[in-house]
């Protein structure tokens, strides 16, 4: 049995500001103590990372890109027609005041479990819970994943815009897999998420898709990824196409440099789209 511990905050050097947007808490990524052992399992109490939020950055090749990857900006950021707002999958990626039990690898399996409690004077049933199973075996890799969140006004925690007023819960659940062909590593995500909304317009169901690949070229990878959605609720609806295209080159274990472009379509919408380069050293 050992005791362990995690401070992890988001740090943006071209301004000197903490956290990744302004308001965030410092330690947003993990705040937590627990105990870990061989034969039980761990627990983590505190700020932790959701259990959802791994399984949708391992199962695609922009892992957790905001900027350039369709997984990422199809499950956690939201989007709008004009008539229709989708608001992604609510209550962030880290959950404060919660506990989380990893139980060991058998066979490949793990198995992750998550419990947050609202932690307010008549916050008792606004709580968030879920979890994922993950299974790593050789060239395959796959998840599956849920998570339900009621409304939550935490200071830190991503709350429900205006324009879902009458919201209630968030379920979601999430199915991923990969494949390593070595010349070329396959990626497909599947999700549903349904928000219960007390209004005339009903509830909001969400439902995309995704498919990639990586493809080593040198010393680097091009990366691929298509991201389809369709949301609707009683009144209104919309479809949504996402392509991201980029090549990460490794000039080293620790520093590579890249360049992506993403292209980013709705339905009766014009589109957008993102270039970029950057360099990117991991400590």
């Amino acid at each position: 049995m050992k005791a362990i511990f995690d401070l992890n905050a988001f740090y943006r050097i071209d301004t000197g500001k903490g956290g990744s947007y302004d308001g965030e808490p410092f330690f947003a990524r993990n705040a937590f103590v627990g105990m870990e052992h061989a034969n039980y399992g761990t627990i983590r109490l505190g700020r932790n990372t959701t259990p959802y939020f791994i399984s949708t950055i391992l199962f695609n090749p922009f892992i957790d890109s905001y900027t350039f990857g369709p997984a990422i900006n199809h499950t956690y950021l939201p989007a709008s027609n004009g008539t229709l707002y989708d608001p992604g999958v609510i209550g962030d990626t880290g959950w404060v005041n919660s506990i989380v039990y990893s139980t060991p690898t058998v066979g490949g399996f793990t198995v992750n479990l998550s419990y947050a409690m609202g932690e307010q004077p008549g916050a008792a049933g606004k709580n968030k819970w879920g979890g994922n199973v993950t299974y790593f075996g050789g060239a395959l890799a796959a998840t599956v994943a849920f998570q339900q969140v009621k409304f939550n006004t935490v200071p830190g925690d991503v709350v429900a815009p205006a324009s879902l007023v009458g919201f209630q819960k968030q379920n979601a659940v999430q199915a991923g897999v990969s494949y390593d062909f070595t010349v070329v590593k396959a990626y497909a995500q599947a999700q549903y998420i349904k928000s219960d909304v007390s209004s005339a317009s009903g509830d909001i169901r969400h439902i995309n898709g995704l498919l990639g690949v990586s493809v080593p070229i040198g010393a680097g990878s091009v990366l691929l990824s298509y991201g389809y959605d369709h949301t609707k609720n009683d009144v209104a609806s919309f479809r949504r196409n996402t392509v991201a295209i980029g090549y990460d080159y490794n000039l080293s274990k620790r520093t590579d440099i890249y360049a992506a472009f993403y292209y980013d379509k709705l339905s009766d919408q014009s589109h957008a789209d993102a270039a970029g380069v950057g360099l990117r050293h991991k400590f």
